[in-house]
C-alpha cells in the first residue's frame, strides 16, 4: 500500500467520525509462517467492530448481558 492510499483510508475514517478510534494490525495476515514478521506490506484497511475475548478465548459480556465490542481500523497485509 502506498502512503497516498493509507492517507485516503485514514481521511475517510476521520470524515465518518472515527478519528478517535484505535488502529489495529491483523498480525496473522502478516505472519511469515515461522511466527515472526520483519518487513510487511499493508494491503488494506477497514473499519470493523469486533468482540472482545478474555484470556481463555471466551467472549466478554457486560453487566447487562450484551457482548463487549470494540471498533477500530484494522490494517492487514502480507509478509514480503
Amino acid at each position: 500500500m502506498k502512503i497516498e492510499k493509507l492517507y485516503k483510508i485514514l481521511a475517510q475514517a476521520i470524515r465518518c467520525g472515527h478519528g478517535s478510534k484505535e488502529v489495529f494490525v491483523d498480525k496473522p495476515s502478516l505472519n511469515d509462517g515461522n511466527g515472526t514478521f520483519d518487513i510487511c506490506s499493508l494491503e488494506s484497511g477497514k473499519m470493523l467492530t469486533f468482540n472482545i475475548v478474555d484470556g481463555d478465548g471466551g467472549l466478554v459480556f457486560l453487566k447487562n448481558g450484551t457482548e463487549k465490542l470494540r471498533a477500530g481500523l484494522i490494517l492487514s497485509g502480507r509478509n514480503l
